[in-house]
């Protein structure tokens, strides 16, 4: 005899779906072929494009939600049931209008969900009551993927009010090999996605091996993600934004609940961090202690921040230690912009405790700030700490213009008074018009950090060729940005944006819109990978005047995708 599955909610009961069976896939014709499927793979795996593949037709092994029924007042049944029908790929396809649904789960592993273009997944209003509730929940589960490019699951934010902030679209609690692909998360009662560990007992402590690849995440209550303990995630080609509710208030948080937590093999490529309330990245590690596991986080080829975005007195980028002085790890920003809005800084560093902080090639802007805004580097100690410090800089520039430290040391509270900053290395152009200046206090020690000082923007002009100006679907697109100047002595943040027939993240993927050219260099590579779906399409890349440079007549670049 067959048994219904099991659902598993988060305090562990079980309770049953109230259908078990298949869909009759003979009913009706199955979806265009829309090429949206891609692969499970660990982070270090995903180098390569996915594999793309057709939605496939209706079959004993593809169920599609509508078969089993559509209620346009609440779908939640419907969509539970296709859910946990004996098949590994599930298609929500468009039933004509919304699916509005409570809380929803995967039982199983070894899944694929389809979200078909256009489709609306919306929370029910008032199906949420309790404040841990989720719009979609994987829990405990190994090979799931969730691929939804040009469709939405969006919930209420507004309902749910100062209620918690735990009502999250996507919910990923000890999973396993877990991929969201394509999809728009917004409006949430807490996090676009949430990445952490199960209440179950016998489930893992963390995650591990999570995609999420051209998702944006927008207008969350909380953060746009939380990751709060995980081995192994690859976020690329994603956008997260104006989160606005609950502190942290952050593009990204990454902050483990427990000391033993993991935090490793994090990586964010290619992803834009903007006009979220308070930071765009912050790094909090307050229940980290001696135990804890050594960090490992990347931020490659990133964009953080914006004139338009963040205005509290906060950095950008913010890394929270745990005042213990006893962790160890890496976390570096790598080939990146932080760009500060009014009053905010780019970076900054509260109670190092023995992680390595290094910014490699990155342009951080502070202009055109008040006097009283916050530092665009700063080190600072709030709690007694056996050092501060530890931070490496190798090619970083500072764009600022006003009589104010470029990196500072600050104190707060009880700290010791003959505590000095320890451990700061390596090189900073700063360009400054009111001259460069670096205070980290009368009791520095080890300190073997060179000052490029410039007090002119150099006069630099850039431009932007296609490697080829017509290409197949699936093979990159190489773009060269080079800048012609005399003075190539700091490095220079380049804006672009991408636009035509072509679509980013959903026919090519999603890009930083800033490429950073090295000091010493005059011209960096662009590489953009396409998607099935840009084939017929053009994409054209249009720079955009920025700070440091104009832009010449060789302003845009357009590729045929075939």
């Amino acid at each position: 005899m067959s048994h219904p599955p099991v659902r598993r909610t988060p305090e562990g009961r079980s309770v049953t779906s109230g259908l078990t069976r298949r869909a009759m896939f003979g009913h009706g014709a199955g979806l265009a072929t829309i090429g949206l499927l891609g692969s499970i793979a660990s982070p270090q795996a995903v180098a390569a494009p996915p594999r793309r593949v057709a939605i496939p037709p209706r079959s004993e092994d593809v169920v599609y939600a509508s078969d089993f029924g559509y209620d346009p007042t609440d779908s939640t049944a419907t969509l539970q049931a296709a859910l946990d029908a004996d098949a590994s790929t599930v298609v929500i396809d468009d039933p004509g209008g919304t699916w509005l649904t409570g809380p929803l789960y995967v039982n199983r592993d070894g899944v694929s969900i389809i979200v078909a273009p256009g489709v609306v997944v919306r929370a029910l209003p008032g199906g949420y009551p309790e404040q841990r509730m989720c719009l979609l929940n994987i829990i405990g589960r190994t090979g799931v993927s969730v691929i939804g490019y040009g469709a939405t699951m969006i919930m209420n934010k507004a309902e749910y009010g100062h209620d918690g902030q735990w009502r999250h679209v996507i919910n990923i609690m000890s999973g396993r090999s877990v991929l969201i692909e394509g999809l728009r998360l917004a409006e949430s009662g807490g996090d676009g996605i949430y990445v952490g560990k199960s209440q179950v007992p016998g489930d893992p402590h963390h995650s591990a091996d999570i995609v999420v690849r051209n998702v944006t995440c927008d207008a969350n209550y909380r953060q746009g993600m939380s990751i709060v303990g995980v081995a192994g995630l690859l976020a690329e080609g994603c956008r997260f934004s104006n989160t606005l509710g609950h502190n942290p208030q952050a593009g990204v948080d990454i902050e483990p609940n427990d000391a033993d937590q993991p935090l490793t093999g994090i990586v964010l490529r290619d992803c834009v961090l903007e006009g979220n309330q308070s930071y765009q990245m912050v790094v909090s590690l307050t229940r980290y202690d001696a135990t804890s596991p050594a960090l490992d986080i990347l931020l490659d080829r990133c964009r953080l921040g914006g004139a338009d975005g963040q205005e509290r007195d906060l950095p950008v980028f913010l890394y929270n230690g745990s005042a213990s002085g006893t962790l160890s790890g890496r976390v570096e920003i790598r080939d990146s912009l932080l760009q500060a809005g009014p009053y905010a800084g780019c970076w900054g560093s509260w109670n190092q405790d023995g992680v390595d902080l290094v910014l490699t090639r990155t342009v951080c802007q502070s202009w055109e700030q008040p006097a009283s805004g916050y530092p665009a580097l700063s080190i600072r100690a709030f709690d007694p700490v056996p050092y501060v410090g530890g931070v490496r800089f190798t090619g970083v520039g500072v764009y600022r213009n006003v009589a104010e430290p470029a990196l500072t040391f600050i104190t707060r509270g009880a700290v010791s008074p003959d505590l000095g900053v320890h451990d700061v290395h390596g090189s900073l152009t700063v360009v400054n018009p009111e001259g460069a200046v670096v205070d980290l206090g009368p009791d520095a020690t080890d300190i073997t950090l060179t000052i490029h000082e410039r007090t002119q923007v150099p006069d630099t002009v850039v431009g932007i060729s296609a490697a080829v100006e017509a290409l197949l679907a699936r093979q990159p697109i190489r773009l060269t940005v080079e800048r012609q100047s005399s003075d190539l002595s700091a490095p220079l943040a380049v804006r672009y944006r991408v636009a035509g027939q072509a679509v980013e993240r959903q026919d090519v993927y999603g890009t930083p819109g800033v490429v950073v050219i090295p000091a010493g260099e005059s011209s960096a590579t662009v590489r953009v990978r396409t998607l099935p779906t840009a084939a017929g399409a053009s994409v054209t890349f249009t720079l955009e005047p920025d700070l440091g440079y104009t832009v010449g007549p060789e302003g845009e670049a357009t590729v045929t995708i075939s």
